[in-house]
């Protein structure tokens, strides 16, 4: 069976911060010059979407998501309301927080769904976790049968990190996207789509615990590392 071939630049995602938000489209079309095939934006709850309208997103690969602080309780209906909105810009995919009540994100599933959108779960472990409850919170979030499963994880050391990253390999049949948090993941972040993740993240404007790296950085370090295994490390 023949391997397919991945360009460094299939496994960056550039994140948009909703500090951001008015800026977002120049800050998508400076992120596919730099290199990046997916463009995650984020909108807080106070945000006009109207600055949505002039994005092109055939030309891109758009996730949008909302500011993980906000998902709150007495917020759940903005929340679900403002998917919904998200959702009808056509993204390529919507990024859904589990802190959401069961019923709301079952209904944002089956909204989305129906629009041909594909959805990725988010979980985030922002205390010191054990890996073995990300594992099993992973085998609870497959039972939704999403397109991909996203884990923030707060991590300390390398080690922790590689512990994450064996994740991949317990669920290979599964679309992951494992993301270390912490100011000392740069390293981390960047070794993690040469282990299994559909891609990491890089910034734009904004440095995040999700993006530490400039995109160019980023891209840099990654085709160095491709390079010197002779291209056989993005190959699926």
């Amino acid at each position: 069976m023949s391997s397919k071939k991945y360009k460094v630049g299939d496994k960056i995602c550039a994140l948009i911060q909703s500090l951001d938000f008015q800026k977002v489209v120049l800050l998508t079309n400076i992120s596919k010059e730099e290199g990046a095939n997916f463009i995650e934006i984020r909108t807080s709850l106070e945000d006009d979407l109207f600055t949505l309208k002039d994005l092109n997103t055939n030309n891109y690969n758009l996730i949008f998501s909302i500011e993980p602080d906000q998902f709150v309780p007495e917020n759940e209906d903005k929340i679900v309301d403002k998917i919904k909105q998200l959702a009808e810009y056509g993204p390529y995919a919507i990024e859904i927080n589990t802190v959401l009540s069961s019923e709301k994100i079952s209904e944002v599933i089956d909204f989305v769904k129906k629009r041909e959108i594909k959805i990725h779960l988010a979980k985030y472990f922002v205390t010191p976790t054990k890996i073995s409850d990300i594992k099993k919170g992973i085998k609870e979030l497959l039972k939704l049968k999403v397109d991909t499963i996203k884990i923030v994880a707060l991590i300390q050391t390398d080690l922790e990190a590689l512990d994450l990253f064996s994740l991949y390999h317990k669920f290979p049949k599964n679309e992951l996207i494992l993301v270390p948090l912490g100011e000392n993941n740069k390293f981390a972040q960047i070794l993690s789509v040469f282990l299994g993740g559909k891609y990491t993240y890089g910034y734009i404007s904004r440095k995040s615990n999700e993006a530490l790296l400039p995109i160019n950085i980023l891209k840099r370090n990654l085709e160095m590392i491709n390079e010197a295994t002779e291209n056989k490390l993005f190959q699926k």
